[in-house]
C-alpha cells in the first residue's frame, strides 16, 4: 500500500510491486496507512479530517471514521485485530472499535494542537501510535517522552525519557519480542530504551540534523533501520549489545520477559528482586520474624487501635513469617502465605508482582535495583518507619520472580 502527494492510496503487488490499482482517493495528501493483522482492512489518513477504512477484497465497502478537528498524524491497528488507534493534529489520541461501525470509545487529549501533520516537510513531530507486540498497551511520543497507554483502561501507566533530551520525539517502535523501545526525535537522535528501564535509554545516536521519519526493527536480526528527511536510510546492526544481561531483540524465547510495565497491571518492571537488595533468605525470614519490625508498643497511640486492627496486623504478620522466601526450598511461598492469612479472615496478597505493583499506594517499600544494596535492616528500616508518623497501612512490595509480598503494614 502506498499513499502520496497525489491524493490516492495505491496498492501493488509484492515482489513483483505490479500496480493493482487505487484503494481510495482523497482532496489532500495522503500522511498515513495501516493494514490490519488479517489484510483485510487498510486505514487511510489523510490531512482531510476523516480516516477511511477500506476493505481490501473490495475497496468500495468503506468505514469513515469522523469527528476530527484537523489532519490526523497517525493511526495503527490494535495486533488483535479489535481496535484502531489515531493521533491527531488537533491533540487528541483515539482509540475506535471497528466492530461497532467505527465508534470512537475513547479520546485522551495528550498531544500539542499543530497546523500540519509533521514530517519530512515540517519540523513538527509525526505522533506515530505503536502497539505493544501483543496488545497489550501502545505507545505515543507526547513532547520529549513517550507515553503508553493501557489496553483496555487506556491509563497512561508508564513514561519513557531521557535526561537531557530538549526535542521532540516523533515516532516509536517496539522490538519483536517487546524487551526494547526504539524512537526517532525531529533533530535526528534515535533512541533505545530496555522496556523495564524507562528513565534512561541504552543506546542514544545521532546522524545528521534531518528529522527522522521512519524507523523499523529487522524481524530476524539484532538491527535497527531509520530513515530521515534528508533522503537517507541507516542501518544499524547489533543495535543491542548483546551480553549476560541483554537478550537480542529478536529472542522469542525472552518475549516473556517483557516486564509487566506493558501489562494489564500497568506495573513498572523497575521494582527490582529480593536478593538485589542484597537479603538472603535466612535474613529475610529474621527480618520479618523481628519483633521490632512489627512492635504494638511504639507509641501510645498504637495501644488504642481496635480489635480489627490488631487482628489484620497480626494475620499480616502470619502470612509474612509463614512465607518461605527461597526458592531453592522448593515450597509455593504465595500459597503459604495466602493460607496464613485466609486462616485469619483477611483476604490473600495477590501472587501476581505486577498487580502488587499495581495496588501499591504512596509511601510503599519497594526494592528497586537502583538502590543500594543495603541488606535485610535497611528494608525493615523502610518498612517500619515509612509511615511512622500517621500509623497508616504500609503496603510493601518486594518483588522476586514469581513471589509477591504485599501484606507488610505497620498496625
Amino acid at each position: 500500500f502506498t499513499g502520496s502527494e497525489d491524493h490516492c492510496s495505491k496498492l501493488y503487488s509484492f515482489p513483483g510491486c505490479a500496480f493493482e490499482g487505487n484503494v481510495a482517493r482523497f482532496t489532500l495528501p495522503v500522511r498515513h496507512i495501516a493494514v490490519n493483522p488479517a489484510g483485510s482492512l487498510a486505514a487511510i489518513a489523510s490531512e482531510e479530517n476523516v480516516v477511511k477504512v477500506v476493505n481490501v477484497r473490495n475497496p468500495s465497502e468503506v468505514t469513515y471514521l469522523r469527528g476530527f478537528e484537523g489532519a490526523i498524524k497517525s493511526l495503527q491497528f490494535d495486533p488483535r485485530g479489535e481496535y484502531l488507534v489515531t493521533a491527531g493534529c488537533d491533540g487528541r489520541v483515539r482509540v475506535w472499535m471497528l466492530e461497532c461501525g467505527g465508534e470512537c470509545i475513547k479520546a485522551l487529549e495528550v498531544l500539542k494542537r499543530t497546523a500540519d501533520c509533521g514530517g519530512a516537510l515540517s519540523a513538527g513531530p509525526l505522533s506515530r501510535v505503536a502497539w505493544f507486540p501483543d496488545g497489550r498497551s501502545f505507545v505515543v511520543p507526547v513532547g520529549p517522552t513517550v507515553r503508553m497507554f493501557e489496553r483496555d483502561s487506556w491509563r497512561c501507566n508508564s513514561t519513557f525519557s531521557e535526561d537531557g533530551l530538549a526535542v521532540d520525539v516523533s515516532l516509536a517502535a517496539w522490538s519483536p519480542n517487546g524487551l526494547y523501545l526504539a524512537a526517532g526525535c525531529v533533530d535526528g537522535t534515535v533512541l533505545v530504551w530496555e522496556t523495564n528501564e524507562t528513565k534512561m535509554s541504552l543506546v542514544r545516536k545521532k546522524v545528521g540534523e534531518a528529522a527522522v521519519t521512519d524507523l523499523c526493527w529487522h524481524p530476524t536480526k539484532n538491527a535497527l533501520v531509520w530513515a530521515c528527511a534528508s533522503g537517507e536510510m541507516h542501518i544499524h546492526e547489533d543495535v543491542i549489545p548483546v551480553s549476560a544481561k541483554l537478550v537480542s531483540p529478536v529472542d522469542a524465547t525472552a518475549a516473556g520477559a517483557a516486564t509487566s510495565a506493558a501489562g494489564a497491571g500497568g506495573a513498572s518492571a523497575e521494582a527490582g528482586t529480593l536478593a538485589e537488595a542484597g537479603a538472603s533468605a535466612a535474613e529475610l525470614r529474621a527480618m520479618f520474624a523481628d519483633d521490632a519490625g512489627f512492635s504494638d508498643d511504639d507509641d501510645d497511640d498504637n495501644n488504642n487501635n481496635n480489635n480489627n486492627e490488631t487482628a489484620v496486623a497480626d494475620s499480616d504478620k502470619a502470612a509474612l513469617l509463614a512465607m518461605d522466601v527461597s526458592a531453592a526450598e522448593g515450597t509455593d511461598a504465595t500459597a503459604t502465605a495466602a493460607d496464613s492469612k485466609a486462616t485469619n479472615g483477611v483476604p490473600a496478597a495477590s501472587s501476581s508482582a505486577g498487580a502488587a505493583r499495581a495496588s501499591a499506594g504512596a509511601g510503599a517499600a519497594t526494592a528497586t535495583a537502583e538502590e543500594p544494596k543495603k541488606g535485610a535492616k535497611w528494608l525493615r528500616q523502610r518498612v517500619t518507619s515509612d509511615d511512622e508518623d500517621n500509623g497508616a497501612d504500609l503496603p510493601g512490595v518486594l518483588a522476586n520472580g514469581d513471589i509477591a509480598l504485599n501484606a507488610v503494614k505497620k498496625s
